[in-house]
């Protein structure tokens, strides 16, 4: 049987792997410093903290996976767009890198970001639009993609990097886009947002989660995005939340200010991970939101 190691398998988007890598056939191991409790227990779970690269070893040494999947880096909202942690998380990527090679480990699966690419160049089209991030997060991502298309070349691993685009779903930090605005709908409170006009590629976590396992159970190579190919405008999304929630008129548009380097346009390029990878969304945005909707109205904070 193939044997995965998911690395930051608790997370935001982790977790939404696990279940889609168990159907594709693979004994999944995943790594995190909180393991899932609930419907997980085909998963193996490892309570090893990654930037203990003792612990890492003996495990992959132990474990001695064929495949990796690596979700693992610093994320905390408000903080990760220009925190040096990102630092931390390029060095802890790589050694996780070698660890996987030095115990004779095959394919390996990272999380990129869209904020590798230059944007306001229209579509994202791998290996076609300038990579030129404009943040430490994205600087240090692009960074660990380089190391990774090199170190694999070397090393003889099959190897691919997923740029995800824009995403929400259960356990998203309330004060992101989506939550940020179901949240108050819910309570029968006013939403604030921006003018609503910037352009995005929204996916949720359970087809983010899905399209990495597809992702790594194959062969293809290199860089692709991950992402929907459905280009929509932020007011368009909570029109979709305010017809799900019943809640009409209360978002109010123009209250935030708009930052002025956001990009009024970021969307994605899909061929690539619809035609070779063979994955596009089965389920519509729209009842993805409404899961999402019904998924805060049992976790209120």
């Amino acid at each position: 049987m193939k044997k995965i190691i998911v690395a930051g398998g608790g997370g935001f988007v982790g977790r939404q792997a696990l279940k889609p890598l168990i159907e594709a056939g693979f004994e999944v191991h995943a790594v995190d410093l909180n393991p899932l409790k609930g419907d997980f227990s085909e998963i193996h779970w490892h309570n090893v903290d990654l930037y203990d690269f003792a612990a890492l070893k003996e495990l992959f040494a132990e474990l001695r996976p064929t495949h990796l999947l690596n979700f693992a880096w610093f994320t905390r909202h408000g903080e990760y767009w220009s925190s040096p942690e990102n630092f931390k998380s390029l060095t802890a990527n790589f050694k996780i890198l070698e660890l996987f090679a030095e115990c004779g480990g095959k394919r390996i699966v990272m999380a990129g970001t869209c904020a590798e690419y230059e944007w306001n160049t229209g579509a994202c089209i791998e290996g076609i639009t300038k990579l030129e991030p404009k943040t430490v997060y994205g600087s240090c991502k692009l960074a660990m993609y380089e190391l990774l298309k090199s170190f694999a070349r070397v090393n003889g691993l099959s190897w691919a990097w997923g740029r995800i685009f824009f995403v929400f779903g259960p356990f998203e930090n309330p004060r992101r886009f989506v939550p940020a605005v179901v949240l108050p709908l819910l309570q029968s409170r006013p939403a604030t947002c921006s003018h609503g006009n910037q352009i995005r590629d929204f996916l949720s976590t359970k087809d983010v989660g899905s399209a990495f396992a597809t992702l790594v159970a194959g062969e293809v190579q290199g860089a692709i995005n991950i992402a929907s190919g459905r280009p929509l405008s932020l007011k368009q999304i909570v029109g979709i939340i305010e017809s799900a929630t019943t809640s009409y008129n209360m978002v109010k548009f123009g209250e935030l200010t708009n930052v002025p380097e956001d990009p009024p346009i970021i969307i994605a390029a899909t061929e690539r991970l619809r035609r070779e990878v063979g994955w596009m969304p089965t389920v519509a945005l729209e009842e993805r939101l409404a899961e999402t909707i019904d998924w805060w109205k049992n976790n209120l904070v």
